[in-house]
């Protein structure tokens, strides 16, 4: 026995039959409408790019508006809704995978739901484009129950993914839900934005049959799953939504290897089955791919199919009931007032960020200010305000590495002030303290701004002269000494003086030079510093560059 006989006696003992399950085949729909203005594909393309989108129809919206208004949302019939409507998910999955915002797309509903948060989704519902019927006028009529037509059976492509991948035991049904809902945005595009000219191409196609995108390219040069993959990639919704938006279509799913792409073919075909008026003549053919690609008998597709078509009515129903008393004055009031309170809370939102990134822009100021405190307590001496020794050793390791990399020369200059522990005895540590601020001080006004002045340790100061030579090592030394020399140190009532040893050295970056590491440098200049002790003091070591010596 054929497979549409056995399917249909099947069908006729659970109390269905054909001309039930295919009721939305047999609408009556005016088949000749006129284009007024022929379509280019240059203006599809520029409709896609400038970012025009999809709309829905006044019973979802009403349904939106009774979901969204009052005190409480209820953010659970308004998800319920989006998983019924092209338009309203679309519009989801855009602000979703926003292109610069979002590394990663998402995949289905409930992620970008997820990722949006309740609040968007609020106003992204609102602010869909819908159409109205239009009483009396034949042709917006004809228009409007197209867009009904497309509406359910973009539902049924959804329901009938998620039932086929819950069917094959594929992972996330949701997400083929999703799939499936979006199929044909290039047909809704279309449809939505080109009434006029596309209408004509459906019912073409719906009257005479074959391929809709035979009828499409036909009339206009461009399909819907090209125009709806141009809007995949516009909308950065993922690969995955590229590719079955644009290969649904395709017949070979016998030949196809990706689980995904053979769910969504199936569920097209499946559509197909209730549907397509002019698929009737070949029903057996499309139940045949159905039963081949899922291996079951008659029965349980019979099964299947009955599942698939009462979810998806239910889905319709849920749709189409409850909110019907709104008219469309009141619709468009209940929106303007959401959308108005969605405003007032957004400006509160701006003007509470705004207060707290004043407070975030105090709390920074003083981050930074503490952070300074931390950075001199750390690198700075608390007496004479110069760097300390702990600064200094990082500041010579980095400008050692750099001057062996590069063989530049770098100068360092060891400084003792002369018999100041009698010093101390004689005056006291107080006066000892200013002694030591003052010295720091010329030292500091005789320097570049390059050099690294610290105090390294009791009354020894030490320099590192970067990128300095020998005799400009000297030449500063000699001037170091003759400034401490000649200054007056007011203490009190009495003004003192001081005298000072130098030492100092200097680091070639030559390998061959005696100094292998930054400490060495300082142990030499330290060891001239020294000699200038033994030498007499208050004066420099060596005098002449020329006598420096590893």
């Amino acid at each position: 026995m054929r497979c549409s006989c056995i399917l249909t006696d099947l069908l006729v003992k659970k109390g269905w039959d054909w001309f039930s399950i295919n009721r939305r085949l047999f609408r009556k729909w005016n088949n000749q409408i006129a284009m007024s203005t022929e379509l280019t594909v240059q203006q599809v393309l520029d409709a896609v790019n400038t970012g025009l989108g999809l709309k829905t129809f006044a019973p979802v919206m009403k349904r939106v508006a009774a979901a969204v208004s009052g005190p409480k949302p209820d953010n659970k019939s308004l998800k319920d809704l989006i998983w019924c409507d092209t338009a309203l998910a679309m519009n989801l999955l855009r602000a979703a995978n926003r292109q610069g915002q979002y590394d990663d797309p998402v995949v289905d509903i409930d992620g970008a739901i997820e990722r949006v948060g309740t609040q968007t989704l609020r106003n992204l519902a609102l602010s869909t484009e819908f159409i109205d019927i239009v009483h009396g006028d034949e042709k917006a009529t004809s228009e409007y129950d197209m867009l009904n037509w497309m509406w359910e059976r973009s539902l049924f492509n959804a329901t009938s993914a998620g039932v086929i991948a819950e069917k094959l035991s594929a992972e996330n049904k949701d997400h083929f839900h999703t799939l499936g809902l979006l199929l044909n945005i290039g047909a809704h595009f279309l449809l939505n934005n080109f009434t006029e000219q596309y209408l004509p191409v459906l019912d073409r196609w719906r009257t005479e049959g074959g391929l809709l995108s035979d009828h499409e390219q036909h009339a206009i040069g461009i399909d819907h799953t090209l125009v709806g993959h141009h809007l995949a990639k516009t909308w950065n919704l993922g690969p995955i939504f590229e590719q079955v938006i644009r290969d649904h279509h395709k017949a070979d799913i016998d030949q196809s290897d990706d689980p995904t792409m053979k769910i969504l073919c199936l569920a097209n075909h499946a559509s197909d089955i209730f549907f397509i008026a002019s698929r009737v003549g070949s029903i057996e053919k499309i139940i045949d791919v159905v039963k081949q690609n899922i291996n079951i008998d008659s029965e349980t597709l019979a099964n299947l199919l009955q599942r698939i078509s009462l979810e998806a009515d239910r889905y319709s129903y849920n749709v189409s009931s409850g909110a019907t008393a709104i008219s469309s004055i009141n619709l468009l009031r209940i929106i303007n007032t959401e959308l108005g309170r969605a405003t007032l809370t957004y400006d509160q939102m701006v003007h509470e960020l705004k207060q707290a990134m004043k407070k975030a822009e105090t709390l920074a100021i003083r981050l930074e200010d503490a952070n300074k405190k931390l950075r001199e307590a750390a690198n700075i001496d608390p007496l004479t305000k110069i760097y300390n020794r702990r600064f200094f050793e990082e500041f010579l390791s980095w400008n050692f590495n750099r001057s062996k990399r590069y063989k530049t020369t770098l100068g360092c200059m060891m400084i003792d002030i002369d018999n100041f522990k009698r010093f101390n005895d004689t005056y006291g540590h107080l006066t000892g303290d200013r002694i030591l601020q003052g010295v720091a001080e010329v030292l500091r006004n005789n320097l570049r701004g390059t050099d690294v002045l610290s105090r390294f340790g009791g009354e020894e100061f030490i320099i590192l002269l970067p990128e300095t030579p020998p005799s400009s090592v000297c030449f500063t030394a000699k001037k170091l000494h003759k400034a401490i020399l000649e200054t007056s140190f007011p203490v009190d009532d009495k003004s003192l003086s001081v005298t000072v040893s130098i030492g100092y050295h200097c680091y070639s970056g030559n390998e061959g030079q005696n100094i292998p590491e930054p400490k060495s440098l300082v142990k030499y200049a330290d060891a001239n510093m020294y000699r200038a002790k033994v030498n007499g003091r208050n004066q420099v070591w060596p005098s002449n560059a020329d006598d420096l010596t590893s």
